[in-house]
Order: C-alpha cells, then structure tokens, then sequence
C-alpha cells in the first residue's frame, strides 16, 4: 500500500527543538564549551532527528528504520568501523569522521522517544494536507545539511614535519614583534618563540608550526621554523570536509609547507603582497 508524504511532520516542535539544537552545538557549542554534554547533546539530537526524518518518507517502515539506526550506530562507535569509514570517505571524497567513544552509546536511549513522538504526530497529521510547502522543503534541506555538518565541520590531521628553513627580513625584531604580538620588554632581546599558524589555502586549511624570531642586528630577523606539527582542515558551506584535503595536507612535505608559510605568513609581513583577510596569526609560546 502507498503511504502519503506529510512534510508538515518536520514543523513539530520536538523536531524543530532538536534540529535547532543540533545546528548550534555543532557550529558553537562544542568549541565554546568542550565537555561532556557538548560531547553527547550531537548524538542524543542527531538520533532523535534522523530516524524521524527518514520515516516521513518511508512511513510504512518506521520500525525497520529505527532498528537499523540502533544496529548502525553501534557499529559506527566500534573500532571494527574504521575501514568502512576509510572507504566510503574515499569514494564519496567526503571525509566521515567520528570518535570512538563506547560512552556515546547512552544515546540510543532517545530512540523509544523518537519512535512514538513520530507516530503520534504521524496519527494526528494523517488527515492533514501539505500546507507550507515551502517551509516544509527548507526544513527538509537544512536538516539534512545537519546530518553532514555532524560529521565534522573542521577536523585536525596530525604530521609530524621537521624544518631549520630559515628567512631573513629587513625588519627588526621590535617592529616584527609589535606586529605579531604585544611586545614584552624581557623577549627582545632573547630569541623568542611563536608559535604561528597560517593557510594552506589549496587544501582549505591551516597549519600550525613553531617558529624562532632571531634578532640578527638592528635591522635585520631572522624567522626559523622549527617544526609543523598539526593541520586544520575546514569543511565547504553545503558538502563538508573533502576526504582528498586531508589526504593533500598529509602528502605534503616540508618544503611545500615552508613555501606556504612564506607565501602566507612572511610574504604578509613584509608587504610582499596584500589580503583582504588575515592569512596567519600568532602567539608567544611559553
């Protein structure tokens, strides 16, 4: 038997409350405030949403589609996911990500919730119309920006990249250092550790390296990378972080990162060239 399509289920109020929840933990709450409930309150929304979402398409299955969403979520949380994650981030180049977290699993107690909520609205807008057919759609297509915007709209990759790559600027150290920082009296005269992070903008991210600021004489300083030791790769407005930056930003050896810093960072301070928005940033390393 063919099932009616309701779109106005997506204007119920725990839905909504939900996908509105989600969006702002995911966007703002996670990285204001990183802890435990920030940590969990994607799974218990996202788990709410999702198999709700699904069934106002297929309302015939409901139950199978609940079930499904406990079996898998499941089997994403556990190590044993890994490869099947690897390999659909590599043929859909969009890069899945999760933690493997068991504590995660507590959410799955919002799916019973979910389940019946669905039904009884199912069962009260059985008689209704499509009505706002326009609001509904906009729902529909945010929520499922939601579900990829929960796979991580930023994610960080590890390397491990040593460098004595160094630059000598016809700047003193004073001048680079009210630039880059409020400068310390006590930090002048010493060579000084940064550390800076700039954009590798041919793979949408940002990379973080220690740098030593050398006073070579009153005119001159000398920029020394020490090392590169951590990547930020950021996601595309509707499609998420593309798996291919990763693998990029994980390819590429010192001298192109070095390249970058130069193209990025030194270029920048000295007027070399000129952005319409900041291409690095910098603090003293302690």
């Amino acid at each position: 038997m063919k099932t009616k399509l309701n779109l106005n289920l997506f204007t119920a109020n725990y839905f909504i409350l939900c996908l509105v929840i989600l969006l702002l933990n995911d966007f703002y709450l996670k990285y204001e405030f990183s802890n435990f409930i920030t940590g969990k309150l994607s799974d218990f929304t996202c788990l709410f949403i999702f198999p709700y979402f699904i069934s106002v398409f297929f309302s015939n299955k409901t139950k199978e589609i609940y079930i499904f969403t406990f079996l898998f979520f499941i089997f994403w949380k556990l190590e044993i996911s890994e490869q099947f994650i690897k390999l659909i981030s590599q043929i859909t180049d969009f890069a899945f990500h999760r933690t493997v977290d068991l504590t995660d699993l507590i959410a799955l107690s919002i799916l019973p919730i979910s389940y019946h909520y669905f039904h009884k609205k199912n069962q009260e807008q059985k008689e209704n119309k499509n009505k706002n057919f326009a609001l509904n759609s906009l729902i529909g297509v945010i929520t499922i920006y939601s579900f990829l915007a929960d796979t991580n709209p930023r994610q960080e990759t590890k390397v491990k990249i040593k460098s004595e790559k160094e630059f000598t600027i016809q700047i003193s150290k004073k001048q680079i250092l009210n630039n880059l920082i409020t400068s310390e009296t006590n930090i002048l005269e010493t060579d000084s550790l940064f550390t800076i992070t700039f954009d590798v903008p041919e793979y949408r991210a940002e990379a973080t390296t220690k740098i030593r600021i050398i006073k070579a004489d009153e005119k001159n300083t000398i920029f020394k990378i020490d090392s590169i030791s951590e990547v930020l790769v950021t996601g595309r407005l509707f499609f998420g972080i593309s798996q291919s930056n990763i693998d990029g930003c994980e390819k590429m050896n010192a001298s192109e990162y070095e390249e970058n810093f130069k193209t990025n960072c030194i270029d920048i301070i000295t007027n070399v060239r000129k952005t319409e928005y900041p291409t690095y940033y910098a603090y003293k390393t302690e």
